[in-house]
């Protein structure tokens, strides 16, 4: 790069001074030197002559000029000396700069020549003149060659300004291409640094920018001497040729440091130092420094030049911020899709949220993500929490209820600077420490705030602005949406859910009227359509005057069968005396919850009475743990309240159902009794094949409820023979063909007795086919195999064994050994194996002495007034009655 010009060496190269002597001596016969300011200054001071000419004796301070300027045409200034001679001292000027002098004379390096040249010029040895002596035309030319000095200063100035400009704009175009090219922005200013320092032929080169809170300015990139510098160095607005500049928008151009106190060393004690702005829309954002050991190292030049290049680190900064905010805007975009994503894989609120929470602590680089959901009753806030933000429940209801309520009361989003204190002290709600940012965003839908998403961090260098604001409030409305999207969906789930309840409820009562079972499957419904860990129905028991655990869910067996409560006692005798249903959301903070079912973890609590006709019959209890669910809402109340009423009506006409099945076994059994006792044979046999029925039921592992519809069709078996005339029944020798057909109707004849009552369907199947044989040769239809109800074979096993071991009137009952040999011998073919080997098993279960051979066993012979005779004959069917 050329030099600039910056003295009379620079200004003419040897070649030219060469030139310009020669044209001197050959035009006016002089010679010249070339003077410096400092050297001229030394000739009129000291009254000699420099470069080694000799001393001019006897030249005093009045007889020289002191300041030499001015056109030489309209000012000659001249000194003279005593020996007469007349040097001529001419100013050579670049712009305003004053480079050096022309000095022109007769001068002589030796005496001798000195004298000859007098010898030629007598006249001037006469005379001692002060003013000059060379002609007008000599000072004419004087002057042209001075004027030709200075133009050819110009031109070379010029040519240097115009090869700088070439130089400045070639790398102008180069650091624009590499801007273009290179995407690393620590890489691009480091760049511009090391141009910066080249072109202006700087020691160093700096770039410093502002740092987030705008107060100060720390170094990006140096380049140059001064590489190892404190990165962790901060200059204060204000402060420094940097702060200056940046406080005052203006470069600054300081050509000796030591004289300007606005100087700072920043490890190189630089001589001079040059700083211009570094502008972003018309606002200071940093400076761009070059600095010199060198005094006056900067001209105007190099300030255009760092202005120019101070421009082209605005446009990197600017490329790196649009870069920044492509990607932000990239991110944004990937994460408001991940979270619709995430929102349209599952409608369940439990399984979204966590989900998105981890999103958002991951977009805003936050230690902690919280998410807090108003509740159907908006009575509190529950919450989510994603991260290591450190948290707790904040209740909606009181006005100072913290940063969440004061955001869902506003309705708008709220950033909180770390050490922001008065912030931190309005807002109690949520636990935070002073080092972290916290943003919180409601979350709205249709103008309704659901509740709202918080996000904070704590480390260093993470700063919330606008930008990660209005960011999180669009987060915080997809959330929302997608959260009110899991809620509909879930409360639409649910409203099925209890349709359906309540509808198979009903359909429970119209199939079953059983009370147990009808009790058991509410109490499991209700508590997983609401969630429920434990459940219980109390019955108000009318001679204890206490509520008693029906049936329960959840519940330790021993609690549930101890536990009492008398009306007003407790959570549920307190339902139970005011009739009205009660919801605690935390039994730790309610004083009618008794110590003695207190758990160790707090729960929340819903009672419902169950109520029917004006009359409490019981009280409905649901509970969970607050450790791990939210607290029961007014929702779940009603819907509680609602099936306490079904639930009431299912009672009541179980109890009834009960009563009137009592009641008609009871005129059933009396009837039957009446059969019974008409002959003493008879007596006591339908009792003991409903007994031997029963046990048959049970041991080939029976339901219960089947079982109990064997007995009650074992023990009406008969039944039918209160419909067949006294002289057949009692006869008591042998029946004719007649009268035996009239017999075998007895098993129609039960049927259609009890055939109209819906829930004796079975029963009745019992009775009609309780004398059918596996083999098809029964009566009354002839069904074979699995054709029979397995009842009716069941029953039929037992009656058959019960009349060939009890005594008739045309003989004496066999003893369990030959019963059982005959019901052997009578598998598969009149019986159904399974239940004879059930049968058989369960006999030697009961009468270990069967065992024995050598004595027969039968234990019917030997209990008075229980022995009787069935009328159908021995030899028609083994056992048959």
């Amino acid at each position: 790069m050329t030099t600039d010009i910056r003295d009379l060496d620079s200004a003419f190269s040897p070649r030219e001074r060469r030139t310009i002597t020669q044209l001197v001596k050959s035009a006016l016969g002089l010679s010249c030197r070339f003077l410096s300011p400092a050297e001229a200054s030394a000739v009129v001071t000291e009254g000699e002559v420099a470069c080694g000419m000799d001393r001019a004796e006897g030249c005093t301070r009045r007889q020289c000029v002191t300041a030499v300027s001015g056109e030489i045409r309209s000012d000659g200034r001249l000194f003279g000396c005593p020996f007469g001679f007349t040097w001529y001292l001419l100013p050579i000027d670049l712009d305003t700069r004053r480079l050096g002098f022309l000095l022109t004379g007769p001068f002589f390096e030796e005496s001798r020549v000195r004298e000859k040249f007098l010898d030629e010029h007598p006249e001037l040895r006469a005379r001692r003149l002060d003013y000059p002596v060379l002609p007008q035309a000599s000072r004419g030319a004087l002057a042209l060659i001075r004027d030709w000095m200075m133009a050819r200063l110009r031109a070379t100035h010029l040519g240097q300004e115009l090869q700088k400009k070439q130089t400045l704009l070639l790398s102008l175009i180069d650091s624009t291409k590499i801007i273009h090219t290179t995407p690393n922005a620590e890489e691009l200013l480091a760049y511009l640094t090391d141009i910066s320092t080249y072109l202006t032929n700087a020691a160093n080169g700096y770039i410093l920018l502002l740092d987030e809170t705008g107060n100060f300015l720390k170094i990006v990139t140096a380049r140059g001497v001064m590489t190892d510098y404190d990165r962790e160095y901060r200059i204060r607005v204000g402060e420094g040729v940097s702060g200056w500049v940046v406080a005052h928008g203006e470069p600054l151009n300081i050509p000796e440091t030591d004289k300007d106190s606005r100087y700072i060393s920043v490890g190189f004690q630089a001589a001079s130092e040059l700083a211009v702005p570094i502008r972003r829309n018309e606002r200071v954002i940093g400076v761009l420094v070059v600095d010199s050991g060198e005094r006056g190292a900067f001209s105007s030049f190099d300030q255009q030049l760092l202005a120019s290049l101070a421009f082209q680190v605005s446009t990197v900064l600017d490329a790196v911020t649009l870069e920044g905010e492509r990607q932000s805007k990239l991110e944004q975009l990937e994460t408001l899709h991940e979270v619709a994503a995430v929102a349209s894989e599952s409608l369940d609120v439990n399984e979204v949220v966590p989900k998105v929470l981890e999103q958002a602590a991951k977009v805003f680089d936050a230690s902690g993500a919280v998410l807090l959901l108003a509740d159907g009753d908006e009575r509190s806030l529950h919450v989510k929490v994603a991260g290591q933000a450190e948290i707790r429940k904040v209740d909606a209801s009181r006005a100072d209820g913290g940063l969440f309520a004061w955001v869902m009361a506003n309705r708008k989003p709220l950033l909180i600077r770390p050490g922001d204190r008065e912030s931190m002290a309005k807002f109690q709600g949520y636990v935070v420490s002073d080092s972290h940012a916290t943003m919180c965003a409601p979350l709205m839908v249709g103008g309704e705030a659901l509740g709202a998403l918080l996000v904070a961090t704590g480390a260093p260098g993470v700063v919330y602005g606008k930008p990660e604001l209005n960011l999180l409030s669009t987060l915080a409305g997809h959330i929302a949406h997608a959260v009110n999207n899991a809620r509909l969906f879930s409360r639409s789930r649910r409203q099925v859910a209890e349709l359906t309840l309540i509808n198979a409820l009903g359909q429970t009562l119209n199939s079953s009227l059983d009370l147990e079972e009808v009790l058991t499957y509410i109490i499991h419904n209700i508590s997983e359509i609401i969630g429920a860990e434990r459940g219980s129905l109390m019955l108000w028991d009318e001679k204890e005057q206490v509520l008693k655990v029906s049936v329960s869910k959840g519940l330790d067996e021993e609690f549930a069968r101890s536990v009492t409560f008398r009306a007003g006692e407790g959570i549920a005798g307190i339902v139970a005396e005011l009739r009205q249903p009660t919801l605690i959301a935390n039994t730790r903070h309610d004083p009618r919850y008794l110590e003695r079912v207190k758990d160790e973890a707090p729960l929340t609590l819903m009672s419902a009475p169950v109520i029917n006709k004006d009359r409490v019959l019981g009280v409905l209890n649901f509970e969970r743990s607050l450790d791990r669910s939210r607290p029961f809402t007014s929702d779940d109340l009603r819907f509680l309240s609602t099936l306490s009423s079904h639930c009431g009506i299912a009672i009541e006409n179980a109890r009834l159902y009960q009563n009137l099945v009592t009641s008609y076994f009871e005129t059933i059994r009396s009837l039957a009794n009446a059969l019974e006792s008409k002959d003493a044979y008879t007596h006591g046999h339908s009792r003991r094949v409903a007994k031997d029925s029963v046990r048959i039921a049970q041991k080939m592992k029976l339901p219960t409820k089947r079982v109990e519809m064997i007995r009650h069709g074992a023990l009406l078996h008969d039944i039918g023979k209160i419909g067949i005339r006294d002289s057949i029944l009692l006869k008591p020798g042998a029946l004719t063909e007649e009268e035996i057909a009239i017999i075998r109707k007895h098993p129609l004849l039960g049927a259609n007795m009890i055939q109209s009552i819906e829930f004796l369907k079975d029963v009745t199947e019992i009775i009609r086919h309780h004398h059918e044989r596996l083999d098809g040769r029964g009566f009354p239809y002839g069904l074979s195999g699995e054709k029979i109800p397995l009842g009716a074979r069941i029953v039929c096993v037992a009656d058959a064994f019960d009349a060939m071991v009890t005594t008739r009137p045309y003989r004496k009952g066999m003893s369990y050994q030959r019963g059982i040999a005959e019901l052997a011998r009578n598998k598969g073919t009149q019986f159904d194996p399974a239940v004879v080997d059930a049968f058989v098993d369960l006999l030697y279960e009961l009468h270990p002495s069967l065992a024995d051979s050598t004595h027969e066993f039968n234990p019917r012979l030997d209990v008075a007034g229980e022995t009787g005779c069935d009328w159908i004959q021995e030899s028609e069917t083994v056992g048959a009655a």
